[in-house]
């Protein structure tokens, strides 16, 4: 499918006997308890029923059932993880260990349709009940978006389809006198809409799959109900037009091989992104390299020196071409973003972000074709070095430069830190060299300065909250401060 997507695209022409995967998340908020519930109902009915839907489905699809996304959630009746962070946030910077198994079931599966199981909605539209995306505008430029648009609502429309046809089965009043679901795309000018990959299904839309959160109504059996009876309706859509839907998938894919954008201007995508090492700190690089490696993004490593867009480069940079399949999802985690101030009033959530400034590495876009001898990067060896006789200096100049200086502290070894920030210790090279190895950095000998002070115990209070607009506050500062190793967290 990536070797040769017009291969794959003719094979799937002559050979409709095939199977396409799909993937259903189960309550990635803990509170959302319907998703689950319904996910076990669907389990129950293709692992023991036999009548001709269910054996239809199973022909023609592999299931991928993610039961629970979020068990800590669940148990704890929370909309956030054991963290205390929203899992449906974490999709860009994937700092968590269930978004992570989350990526990789995606990025091993590339499933065709993606439904994310969520509630509550109600009400959007008159007697309209629950919601279904496709969403409104506005949306990523870094999607495909014309291979999308041409699915995505007919499977929304299907989905409806099935749980109007169902409707008897309801019990509420809210549902007896429901007229349809609430489509954002078709309903709504704005305020719902698919521009921020940090929510599971928008970020499944880079792996081609047809994503569309789905919100039930209630929480209780008809909101169950309602669930099954949606993620039936998709998957009986997708068995009848698998052979165009997987074609179409995998043209996306093809676009991102050939370099071949029909849809967008010429240049919004970059020839490449070059990735600059600092020769002493190369862990933020490294970090953003193994980052992109596991979200199926190719890297490669220059062999010697090179040249691109009139600046000269060293041995050792990386490079991240476009000519590759998940071409949007490179660009939508690298690119420096777009002004869209004027272009729309409303939007359903957070719609900025920047892994080179939140992680301090640069990607430079580069618009000229180059030549650069590289090889591809499978692993990268994040071993750091000491050189010289002391003192030391720590630049404070990343998540892992702050980590080393506590990792330190913690050990009893003495650290001074100066007033630009930057740390020192007079400790022997055989006694800190443990840790640096660790860390990834590269420890060379300095003169502390006359303003450097001894790191002092410091006691750090935070305002733990139960969640404002959607967020526990106290969870990122936390989540940051374990990062950086602090001695002051208990």
């Amino acid at each position: 499918m990536f070797k040769n997507p017009g291969k794959a695209q003719d094979w799937i022409e002559n050979n409709p006997d095939f199977k396409v995967p799909i993937m259903i998340n189960g309550s990635i908020h803990g509170t959302e308890f319907i998703g689950s519930d319904a996910v076990m109902q669907l389990i129950e009915r293709f692992a023991l029923e036999n009548d001709e839907t269910t054996k239809d489905i199973l022909e023609n699809n592999i299931l991928i059932f993610n039961v629970v996304q979020n068990p800590d959630g669940r148990i704890d009746a929370t909309r956030f993880n054991g963290e205390g962070i929203d899992l449906n946030r974490d999709f860009i910077t994937q700092s968590q260990p269930e978004t992570q198994e989350t990526v990789a079931l995606i990025k091993e599966w590339n499933p065709m349709v993606f439904l994310d199981t969520h509630g509550y909605v109600k009400n959007y539209a008159p007697n309209k009940q629950g919601l279904i995306e496709p969403c409104t505008v506005p949306h990523n430029p870094n999607y495909e978006y014309d291979l999308y648009e041409k699915w995505a609502m007919d499977q929304a429309e299907a989905m409806e389809t099935e749980i109007m046809s169902n409707k008897e089965s309801f019990t509420g009043s809210l549902y007896q006198s429901m007229e349809g679901t609430y489509i954002p795309q078709r309903d709504d000018a704005e305020g719902w809409d698919d521009y921020p990959p940090i929510f599971t299904p928008m970020y499944a839309m880079y792996h081609g799959a047809y994503g569309h959160t789905l919100e039930a109504p209630t929480n209780d059996e008809d909101g169950v109900r309602w669930m099954y009876d949606a993620i039936m309706g998709a998957l009986k859509n997708a068995t009848d037009n698998k052979q165009e839907m997987i074609k179409d998938q995998i043209e996306m894919f093809k676009r991102g091989i050939n370099f071949d954008h029909p849809f967008h201007e010429e240049g919004f995508f970059p020839t490449a992104y070059v990735l600059p090492v600092d020769s002493e700190d190369p862990t933020v690089t490294r970090k953003a390299v193994n980052h992109l490696q596991k979200n199926d993004i190719e890297v490669v490593q220059a062999s010697k020196a090179f040249t691109a867009d009139g600046k000269s480069y060293p041995k050792g940079t990386y490079i991240v071409k476009m000519d590759q399949a998940k071409a949007g999802l490179v660009n939508t985690m690298l690119w420096d973003g777009e002004d869209i101030t004027e272009d729309v009033d409303a939007m359903y959530d957070i719609s900025a972000w920047s892994l080179p400034e939140l992680w301090g590495f640069e990607a430079i876009a580069v618009q000229s074709d180059f030549k650069v001898t590289a090889t591809k990067v499978n692993q990268i060896q994040e071993q750091g070095s000491v050189s010289g006789k002391g003192p030391f200096l720590i630049p404070n100049s990343s998540v892992k430069a702050v980590n080393l200086a506590n990792t330190l502290l913690q050990q009893g070894v003495s650290v001074k830190r100066d007033s630009e920030g930057d740390f020192y210790t007079e400790a022997a090279a055989n006694e800190i060299s443990a840790a640096v190895k660790q860390s990834g950095l590269h420890i060379e000998s300095a003169k502390v300065p006359a303003d450097a002070v001894e790191v002092a115990d410091l006691k750090v209070a935070i305002l733990k909250d139960g969640g404002m607009n959607k967020a526990q506050s106290h969870s990122g500062t936390k989540l940051a401060l374990k990062r950086l190793a602090s001695p002051f967290l208990k």
